[in-house]
């Protein structure tokens, strides 16, 4: 599936989505767009899922300083980095649901 075609997916649930269910999916949408430029091809095989864990594979691109920020402010982190750490261009994001 394209991701393009899977985020436009997560908008038609927007409605029935609640924040006490966890993490806002207007978030997870911005996210995921927000990474998508820094892959090479936007709509390839970048996500995957586990239980309760989204995961969106490194990027081909780092990301900018204000994007990193973003993704943070976002509720996304990198799971392999400790809390507070410096972004790492070679790990990916992650989130949960």
């Amino acid at each position: 599936m394209k991701l393009s075609n899977f985020i436009e997916g997560l908008k038609t649930l927007q409605s029935y989505y609640t924040e006490k269910y966890g993490m806002k999916l207007s978030n997870f949408i911005e996210g995921l767009k927000t990474l998508q430029p820094y892959y090479k091809d936007g709509d390839g095989y970048h996500i995957g899922a586990e239980h309760d864990q989204f995961y969106a594979y490194p990027t081909n691109l780092p990301l900018t300083p204000e994007d990193v920020q973003k993704m943070i402010d976002l509720g996304w982190f990198q799971p392999e980095q400790e809390d507070g750490a410096e972004y790492d261009p070679e790990e990916g994001w992650s989130t949960f649901t």
